[in-house]
């Protein structure tokens, strides 16, 4: 048979006490953030920034071509290209957390504010579409913008203005202490 005792003793009972009740009065006072406020973050800094970046390089492709060769390549449409892949990719991160977010309203009003989004996508493309084939028919000359980067341009503006709308709707929340 054993000699250890079935319970703990007086001692290590009171002291196991007196230690949960300062971790707790620590968690108490700690404040607690949402992970709602990283995602919404880390999607309008790569909102903001894809829109800018790619604004930027849609109007550098509407000046006439320089004929002489640059010293080195040009760094920002990779870097804009970078920017837009990216930013795919928290746009579809960004729908997947709207269906799933409890404090952006009921799951009808989530739902329509998906579907109004990628709708708009397509919207936006056709329309791109129509004014470049306008633009190529009716406009004849040398200066012709590179279409291509100003429907991303369009796009990432899209998935911004995205992002300011959804986060006027939802219930915002204060940081809230831990209890």
């Amino acid at each position: 048979m054993s000699t250890e005792p079935l319970l703990p003793s007086y001692a290590s009972a009171t002291q196991h006490a007196s230690s949960h009740r300062h971790q707790a009065s620590r968690r108490r006072n700690s404040i607690v953030i949402p992970a709602v406020s990283v995602i919404q973050t880390l999607s309008a800094l790569s909102f903001t920034g894809t829109a800018i970046v790619s604004t930027a390089w849609a109007h550098r492709s509407y000046a006439p071509p320089d004929l002489s060769p640059p010293e080195s390549a040009p760094l920002l449409p990779y870097f804009a290209s970078l920017c837009l892949t990216i930013s795919l990719g928290v746009w579809l991160g960004y729908m997947i957390f709207i269906l799933y977010d409890m404090a952006g309203g009921s799951i009808t009003q989530r739902k329509i504010v998906v579907g109004a989004s990628v709708v708009g996508k397509l919207v936006l493309a056709g329309a791109h579409i129509g004014v470049w084939l306008g633009y190529k028919y009716l406009v004849i000359g040398p200066r012709q913008p590179n279409w291509g980067l100003m429907f991303l341009a369009a796009q990432s503006w899209w998935d911004l203005l995205l992002l300011v709308v959804y986060s006027s709707l939802r219930v915002t929340e204060e940081p809230r202490m831990r209890r």
